[in-house]
């Protein structure tokens, strides 16, 4: 997949909706940009947002749907089985026999997709949509495998013909490409292989603004879940409670789960220590303002789009590409 001239075919795996997605499908969009032919894998969560943004789209046939209507915690367990499971693999592998893609773009979340593009010879990016320094960090401690069941993964692996995953951060990393959608400058810092590429947000543009806020007010975003989770809606309101009457600006951002009738919006002014207090203190005050001062600030000098859509077609066709 050297030659970006070509036209090729790919493939994006999707299952979960939330977070997730809206990044695979912005993927999807820059490769069809250059001409290249996307098709989206979906479940009945992901099928609709795929087919609006013009993809063809495939259907699981064995993987059951994800019922996102239940918190993460209380079905953990049976999601991050079903990712690593062998019914999602076979479903993949099947696709995969059916369009002979030249690129996957999987889901980090989705280990039995990442197996299965392993297993079949074909060139595969791993979609990373949070900041990944820190799971890295622990998985390089020994401190799990962050949202992977690696036994099921390990016996899923073995029936594509894979030998076991060693290690949790083994499992993480064994795509070509890992594609990590926020700027290097808003991740962990530390060391990085070679093949994790952070190319920042994908298929953002950025609307015309003022360089600052009314008044010279500092700019805070306020980010949270776009999945079921559960004490979310008594946790932003607990936020939005600390940022009365404070002079900021605040940007509070949340997706469908949470229903926009369910809190109480006091204004857009907030408090750094209050709202790290909110937030349980999981910041202190210096990273805290470091970090709305990066918000603030809001751009990295990178191109997001151009780095995604050179680190994708610039993965090379593996040697012992067999196409089981």
């Amino acid at each position: 997949m050297n030659k970006h001239s070509a036209h090729h075919d790919v493939l994006i795996v999707t299952w979960g909706g939330g977070g997730n997605l809206p990044p695979l499908l912005a993927a999807g969009k820059l490769l069809a940009a250059h001409d290249h032919r996307v098709c989206v894998l979906a479940s009945a969560a992901t099928r609709q947002p795929a087919l609006d943004a013009s993809f063809n789209v495939a259907s699981y046939r064995r993987a059951p749907d994800p019922n996102m209507d239940t918190a993460f915690e209380q079905q953990a367990a049976q999601l991050m089985a079903i990712a690593a499971g062998p019914e999602l693999a076979l479903d993949v592998r099947d696709v995969v026999a059916e369009l002979r893609p030249d690129l996957m773009i999987v889901d980090c979340m989705l280990p039995a997709g990442l197996a299965t593009g392993e297993a079949t010879g074909t060139p595969t990016a791993s979609l990373v949509h949070f900041p990944y320094g820190l799971a890295r960090t622990q998985m390089l401690r020994g401190a799990g495998a962050w949202t992977t069941d690696r036994a099921q993964l390990n016996i899923t692996r073995a029936g594509l013909g894979l030998e076991p995953a060693t290690d949790d951060l083994a499992a993480w990393e064994s795509a070509e490409l890992l594609l990590v959608t926020v700027p290097k400058w808003f991740d962990l810092a530390t060391d990085y292989p070679a093949h994790v590429v952070h190319a920042g947000p994908l298929g953002v543009t950025r609307a015309p603004q003022e360089e600052s806020t009314p008044d010279e007010r500092p700019l805070i975003l306020l980010s949270f879940s776009t999945t079921v989770m559960q004490g979310q809606e008594a946790l932003i309101q607990q936020v939005c409670d600390a940022i009365a009457d404070q002079p900021v600006e605040a940007i509070l951002t949340w997706g469908p789960a949470v229903s926009a009738g369910a809190i109480r919006l006091p204004g857009t002014e907030a408090s750094p220590d209050q709202i790290a207090s909110a937030l349980g203190k999981l910041l202190t005050q210096a990273q805290f303002k470091k970090a709305a001062g990066a918000v603030a600030a809001a751009i990295t000098t990178d191109s997001p789009n151009e780095t995604a859509t050179e680190a994708l077609l610039g993965l090379p066709r593996r040697a012992d590409d067999t196409r089981r």
